[in-house]
């Protein structure tokens, strides 16, 4: 199992709410994957453990509904870019885990 963190930013403001792109820059997820592809691992998938939290939920370690998952796009049944809904002004932090054999 290996552990990904990203931190999502707002690109733009739209009908007074923000959305969130995971990954501002995703090729370190995609590299991993391709890395474990590499040594020989077969990927199983992924999932997102935690988040979207904002600034405040993620040093609480708590959900926090100010940031709503909307859509992901996946790499090797990997999330690796994923879009909050969210009322915040803070950047939305997230976890993924890539599951692997």
């Amino acid at each position: 199992m290996v552990h990904v963190s990203g931190v999502a930013t707002r690109p733009y403001e739209g009908f007074g709410a923000y959305k969130y792109y995971g990954g501002t820059n995703s090729e370190p997820l995609m590299q991993k994957v391709d890395e474990l592809i590499y040594n020989g691992h077969t990927i199983l998938g992924g999932f997102i453990a935690r988040g979207g939290l904002n600034d405040e939920g993620y040093a609480g370690n708590m959900v926090n509904m100010s940031a709503v998952m909307i859509q992901c796009s996946s790499y090797y049944d990997v999330p690796y870019e994923i879009m909050f809904f969210s009322d915040a002004y803070q950047t939305i932090h997230y976890d993924i885990v890539i599951l692997y054999y």
